[in-house]
């Protein structure tokens, strides 16, 4: 018999492999950080010996989804900036998020941030946009908790409009930037953190608002990414009045003007886009671009992703579309089974056609999609011998699984579960999540932390809240004693 260091065994098992197996009694065997083999429990325990065993009997297991957008600063604020159209949501995130963190407190954000995906099952994320100079907060909390990310470092170079106006002059959260100093201040970050953490981090480039992002700039993340093999994101096509910023500017629509400073490609990952016409659609089928479907944060924010969106015709013209919760304060949860309930049913509403976004698909945007835009589909994404040793296990033992067999295990999954039942999280061939309790760092500490930290922004917008009370009734306020 083989020796690996670790067998989970005896549960349903989704593998999301080429053939789309699912065993009912599945086995993985793990050696190190990697899947040594996957199949019937009864042929992998012939076959191995393990150093640890994990019983999955009532559980699922599942490739570790994949979050592919999220922005780590918004967690202390949530629930602060809410019910507000997204231009004005932008400009209070950069005057209240940003212009408040410190390195304390943003460090403990990422590190709430992790702790909420992990524990409701996503094993890889995208953070799209830092806030500078504080990028090394970020690096550590996912080093910290063992999680597997890329940190895109945030870039803009124009601070004036057509565009967002309010990013701050001067604060101790962010800083603006030339664009010579963003370039070569996102170039030491790749030489200081990529492939950090045994490799689970890398460092890639955010043009975090495509209006104020010069084709100076754009082109300069370009070549650097071009040298380094990394990749881009950025938030586009979000709002129609975003987009026409970017038209005001440049006389392009958001794509057109992407594609024209060369910014498309196989390493490109587009976040919202809501607001992107049928030739923009083509430009990203044709330069192989990746993309991104924020539902929850959308339909919280009325973006119009779902109602006005081509997401599903997107993904007939064979472009990879991933899925993202979007932060803290845009979707207020960070939970990816609730993330694919959503993408699933929202589209059959507006369409009305059931047939619209299966279970079965949503749940590939969640994985083999989200490892796609991250350039590491041949590491992640599903459960084959020689991908990276990243799954989930779902505890089958809650009401909203029984029962559970082989016609309804996916749409349980999709349509019946959440995050809650997540019992077992396996990242990179280790534990990071037992029993529904994080054990690679202190949960009760961190929470400590974060209820001290929070006071500053409480104070800001207590502040705030006193002068908008001067300008309603009393009869539109909420008193809390």
């Amino acid at each position: 018999m083989k020796k690996v260091d670790l067998l989970v065994e005896g549960g349903w098992m989704i593998t999301m492999d080429a053939k789309r197996r699912i065993f009912e009694n599945g086995a993985v065997a793990i050696r190190g950080n990697k899947i040594v083999d996957v199949g019937k429990t009864e042929e992998i325990k012939r076959g191995y010996t393990a150093t640890k065993t994990i019983s999955a009997k009532d559980k699922l297991i599942i490739p570790g989804l994949v979050d592919s957008h999220i922005h780590t600063h918004h967690t202390l604020t949530k629930g602060m900036i809410d019910d507000i159209p997204c231009n004005p949501w932008v400009e209070q995130a950069f005057s209240f998020c940003f212009a408040n963190l410190d390195p304390e407190s943003y460090y403990i954000s990422a590190l709430i941030t992790c702790l909420q995906m992990m524990k409701t099952g996503t094993t890889s994320y995208i953070e799209c946009g830092t806030v500078p100079p504080m990028e090394d907060r970020v690096v550590k909390a996912i080093e910290e908790t063992g999680m597997r990310a890329i940190v895109g470092r945030v870039v803009w170079d124009l601070f004036e409009g057509p565009g967002f106006k309010s990013y701050p002059k001067l604060s101790r959260g962010c800083e603006r930037e030339t664009t010579e100093t963003a370039l070569a201040r996102s170039e030491d970050f790749i030489k200081r953190f990529n492939r950090s953490a045994n490799g689970r981090i890398q460092t890639w480039f955010s043009l975090h608002q495509v209006p104020n992002c010069s084709p100076k700039l754009c082109r300069g993340v370009r070549d650097l990414s071009n040298k380094y093999n990394l990749g881009i994101l950025t938030h586009a096509g979000v709002v129609e009045e975003m987009v026409q910023f970017t038209v005001e500017r440049f006389g392009m629509r958001d794509i057109e003007y992407l594609n024209s400073v060369g910014i498309l490609g196989p390493d490109f990952l587009g976040a919202h886009m809501a607001w992107i016409t049928g030739k923009e659609m083509m430009m990203i089928r044709d330069t192989k671009s990746n993309i991104v479907h924020n539902v929850s944060s959308s339909m919280k924010g009325g973006y119009g992703s779902v109602s006005r969106g081509k997401f599903p015709e997107m993904i007939s013209a064979g472009i990879n579309v991933a899925l993202g919760c979007d932060g803290a304060n845009c979707s207020n949860h960070l939970d990816m089974v609730r993330e694919m309930f959503l993408a699933s049913v929202a589209h059959k509403e507006v369409r009305q056609d059931t047939t619209v976004m299966p279970p079965e698909l949503v749940l590939e945007m969640a994985t083999l999609n989200g490892a796609k835009a991250m350039k590491l589909e041949k590491k992640i994404g599903s459960l084959e011998a020689g991908k990276l040793a990243d799954l989930t296990l779902f505890n089958l033992n809650r009401p909203e699984w029984v029962p559970t067999h082989r016609f309804n295990v996916i749409r349980n999954l999709i349509y019946s579960a959440s995050g809650d039942s997540v019992d077992t999280v396996i990242i990179d061939g280790k534990i990071t999540v037992e029993n529904g309790r994080c054990v690679t760092v202190d949960e009760e500490e961190i929470y400590r932390e974060a209820r001290r930290l929070i006071k500053p922004f409480l104070r800001v917008k207590a502040q705030a809240v006193r002068k908008e009370a001067k300008r309603k009734p009393k009869s539109e306020l909420w008193r809390i004693i």
